[in-house]
């Protein structure tokens, strides 16, 4: 019996082994599709960041004659904004994926947010419950410190955003999570005998 139970935790099942060549190929080509767009924007975010030191240090420069003719900043840094432009990317990747599976099989798995493929720290700001001017002085330097730490954490949420990268497998385990350990036609022949 020990044998028999060493020998299983041994096995490994892939969820690319329970995928059709058909699937597997589709999500290969989404994963490549995924890869390249996210490597175009990571790299045009670092030549933005590249353009607007040479901006600024060219402003510094012919401050003077900037004040009347050249207007600053027009290569912008923003974060927030390159970090909704990869909340995107991941989104629309997931979307494809789940939706192939969905249109193909007649399945209706939701389709989460990025949010579930990338592990992100709590970053809830602290609540405060009377006014700040109520509060001692040792309540506010507790606040102010949960503050920073709520915006530091809000700050490290960003960058993980910016530079994860999600891998089809992870999709494919939440779709056969959802299939309840049924293959893709099982389950379609399980939700038609529910409705």
């Amino acid at each position: 019996m020990k044998d028999v139970l060493k020998k299983l935790q041994h096995v490994k099942i892939q969820n690319k082994s329970r995928l059709s060549e058909e699937d597997q190929r589709f999500c290969q080509i989404q994963q490549k599709l995924y890869d390249s767009t996210r490597n175009h924007f990571l790299s045009m975010f670092v030549d933005m960041e590249t353009l607007h030191q040479q901006e600024l240090s060219f402003y510094g420069r012919i401050q003077k004659y900037a004040d009347r003719v050249y207007q600053q900043n027009l290569i912008s840094m923003d974060k927030k904004k390159q970090t909704e432009v990869m909340e995107k990317v991941h989104n629309h990747f997931i979307k494809t994926i789940i939706s192939f599976f969905n249109r193909k099989y007649g399945l209706a798995i939701q389709i989460h947010s990025y949010e579930r493929y990338i592990s992100l720290q709590d970053s809830t700001e602290p609540v405060l419950h009377n006014r700040i001017s109520s509060l001692t002085e040792e309540e506010k330097q507790i606040y102010r410190e949960e503050m920073k730490r709520c915006r530091k954490q809000k700050e490290e949420n960003l960058y993980e955003v910016l530079f994860a990268r999600i891998d089809y497998p992870l999709i494919v385990d939440d779709i056969f999570s959802y299939l309840g350990g049924f293959s893709f036609q099982e389950k379609v022949e399980q939700e038609i005998k529910k409705m």
